[in-house]
């Protein structure tokens, strides 16, 4: 591809700006949403690592329904999506049998308790957990101001809250000792949780926006249909995960009557859960932008096409000067690949542009992956050249005779 072509190519493109942008937007779309979902998933993965690490690799959770499919030894191999996000509950009766098995050091429960938060009329849109007052060392949770409940306050109307509640509540005023109204009750704020960094996809984990009461209030709250998310837990003895690991599976199994209706997770299977639940986004964006990159490549055939017909008399003389086949066909390759390569880097600004803004505007850290704009920009440039064959060949065959009689 020569210097001129590129040239001529450039100088078709800005005389038709308008019909160049549209021709190019099925690839900006295609482009911009493989490398912003890459990087979020990217992102993602970093923050949920980190995550991980702070919480400490002898944590294991709990939760409801069979989340994921594993292979014959044990690794996970897929996520069921519809029981990650669908409605069911472990039980009170769970959390009971789960603390009198062995190596057990501490148990967390995780109890949504359905309602809204509210104070002299402004209402939060934290959701309300019931939980154990250990919830703050497993966690690693630090206080901004006050203190978490105590083991003697386990049955009073007392509630920890994130910064984001008490942003909404007390408009940055002090909320310590003042109430605030969950179901038709009266709870005291007894502390605020400093700021915990949350991890995107899951919304759960977003402690900021949480108000945590103690775990028997909340059972006197809901009465019998209390329901668990999750269940944390730390063994007394972090060697001794594995084999905790395999008798919660057990006890709940027998517990359960024989349902495989849980999911036990150590900290490596949470992360793969995460890959899992970040990969199946990633490939889900990416079947869409193939399919915006076909739309894209068939709009520069297309308008490859019309030009064709539309510049059949420059094609005439430019073969009567004595151009061949061949330099007529680079001229017009040269067009696609310069309109699909300005739709590429277009599509490249703009996920640049949206990264900075989930940066900016929400707790999403969204990694920069350079493999994920190579090969986007590769992919882009190959389906303008491919899709711009036919129309280059049909420009190269002209008869030069024919072509300068038409007007």
């Amino acid at each position: 591809m020569s210097k001129s072509n590129v040239r001529l190519a450039m100088s078709t493109v800005r005389r038709s700006k308008t019909r160049s942008f549209f021709t190019t937007l099925g690839i900006l779309i295609a482009v911009s949403s493989v490398v912003t979902i890459v990087g979020l998933g990217q992102g993602a993965k970093q923050q949920i690592t980190k995550q991980i690490d702070q919480l400490g690799s002898d944590l294991i959770t709990v939760r409801p329904g069979n989340q994921v499919h594993r292979d014959s030894f044990g690794r996970i191999t897929g996520i069921d999506i519809g029981n990650v996000l669908g409605g069911s509950r472990l039980s009170d009766s769970d959390y009971n049998h789960i603390a009198q098995i062995r190596h057990i050091g501490t148990v967390v429960p995780f109890a949504s308790v359905p309602g809204s938060v509210s104070n002299s009329g402004k209402t939060s849109t934290g959701s309300v957990v019931g939980t154990s007052q250990t919830i703050a060392g497993v966690l690693k949770l630090r206080m901004r101001s006050g203190s978490f409940f105590s083991d003697s306050q386990t049955n009073l109307n007392v509630a920890i809250i994130g910064s984001k509640v008490a942003g909404q509540l007390f408009d940055g005023t002090l909320p310590l000792g003042r109430a605030i109204t969950i179901r038709d009750k009266t709870f005291l704020v007894q502390g605020v949780i400093d700021d915990v960094p949350a991890t995107p996809f899951f919304p759960n984990s977003d402690y900021n926006n949480q108000v945590f009461i103690p775990y028997n209030t909340a059972k006197q709250m809901t009465g019998a249909s209390i329901g668990l998310n999750q269940i944390l837990i730390k063994p007394n003895d972090p060697r001794q995960v594995s084999q905790l690991v395999k008798s919660l599976n057990i006890t709940l199994t027998q517990t359960h009557d024989g349902a495989n209706d849980f999911t036990v997770l150590d900290q490596a299977d949470s992360m793969a859960v995460a890959d899992n639940i970040t990969g199946l986004l990633t490939r889900v964006t990416i079947g869409a932008a193939l399919v915006a990159l076909l739309v894209g490549g068939a709009g520069i055939m297309n308008i490859m096409v019309a030009s064709v017909t539309e510049r059949t008399r420059e094609i005439g003389i430019r073969k009567a000067v004595g151009a061949t086949n061949r330099q007529i066909l680079n001229q017009f390759m040269a067009e696609a690949a310069v309109i699909s390569l300005v739709g590429g880097i277009s599509g490249i600004v703009v996920s640049v542009g949206v990264n900075l803004a989930l940066r900016i505007f929400t707790n999403i850290q969204v990694a920069f992956v350079w493999q994920a704009v190579v090969v986007s920009l590769a992919v882009a440039m190959f389906t303008g050249v491919f899709f711009g064959i036919v129309p280059a060949v049909r420009a190269a065959r002209k008869d030069p005779i024919e072509a300068l009689r038409h007007e």
